[in-house]
């Protein structure tokens, strides 16, 4: 994890919103780089930890043209907000199906408490505050019956 400007520069809310986040990659995203990151070095995925949003489901067209979102590995698509002055913007959940067709793929806003939607939608105006970032898990990934 990096930053451009340290955080200590600012104030203390500044600083508390950055400790936020960096007990949150210690404790969650770090796993999930490590194990995807060791999976590239050694040959047995195509591709390094940080992921576009086309990897996990290669047949969704709609997937193809999002470039402000990303995975980390095959576990977790993070949503930043990139325009000034936002405080909402769209999430596109790649999907519904896995990159071999034969999974349905399922997300869960880690942000917002929890909610599953399958993949292959769009929220529109998904509200993300200044000290927010849309995250989503990959909790299911089920074979269709």
């Amino acid at each position: 994890m990096q930053f451009s400007f340290t955080p200590w520069q600012y104030d203390d809310e500044v600083v508390a919103i950055a400790r936020k986040y960096v007990t949150l990659h210690e404790t969650v995203v770090y796993e999930e780089m490590e194990r995807a990151s060791l999976d590239y070095a050694s040959g047995s995925a195509a591709m390094g930890p940080v992921r576009p949003v086309w990897w996990i489901s290669s047949d969704d067209s709609r997937a193809f043209s999002v470039d402000d979102e990303f995975l980390i590995g095959d576990r977790y698509l993070v949503a930043p907000i990139v325009s000034n002055a936002t405080r909402h913007r769209d999430v596109y959940l790649p999907g519904p199906m896995s990159r071999d067709g034969g999974k349905q793929l399922v997300w869960e806003d880690k942000l917002r408490g929890g909610e599953k939607v399958l993949g292959g939608t769009l929220l529109k105006n998904y509200k993300v505050e200044l000290d927010e970032v849309s995250w989503w898990e990959l909790v299911q990934a089920s074979n269709q019956d």
